[in-house]
């Protein structure tokens, strides 16, 4: 969610989209990539060395994440109600349970699909 953003808020407003789009692009490639080269780390070489590299990446990206991204603070104050208010929107718990399903089916097959490969 802070990364989708992150992504809108670095870019021209013509190409928050795009920016989101590919940040989320992105997402879905570490886990495809990321679940299938940490499940053939884990057979090798036990399952701590995949928590071990994992924790190794994480480190790395919060320290170029640090680096490279503007320090700047101005933003605009949020009133908190009004931001609450989008809850009554139905549309929007539509748009939420399918990103929960989506994610949750993500998940699923990459767990039955792991001994196949």
């Amino acid at each position: 969610g802070i990364g989708s953003v992150v992504a809108a808020s670095l870019v021209a407003p013509n190409r928050r989209a795009s920016a989101v789009a590919l940040m989320f692009t992105g997402l879905t490639l570490a886990n495809v990539l990321g679940v299938t080269l940490g499940t053939a780390l884990g057979q090798e070489a036990g399952w701590r060395a995949t928590f071990w590299v994992v924790t190794l990446i994480g480190v790395v990206a919060f320290v170029g994440l640090a680096r490279v991204l503007p320090n700047d603070r101005e933003e605009e104050k949020v009133d908190l109600r009004q931001e609450m208010s989008a809850l009554k929107n139905p549309s929007l718990w539509l748009a939420l349970g399918t990103t929960v399903l989506f994610a949750a089916s993500m998940f699923a097959l990459f767990t039955y699909v792991a001994p196949l490969l």
